[in-house]
């Protein structure tokens, strides 16, 4: 159990840094307007 809970948490780190790296880049693409609208 533990070493599958070890697997989970290091996957969803990895999937939140890919996800923080693909909004910067998403970002720039759209440029600032977007970025406040989508945050509202």
């Amino acid at each position: 159990m533990d070493r599958t809970r070890l697997i989970i948490a290091l996957a969803l780190l990895l999937a939140a840094q890919t996800a923080a790296k693909a909004d910067s880049r998403i970002a720039k693409l759209c440029g600032p307007d977007r970025v406040r609208e989508t945050r509202g």
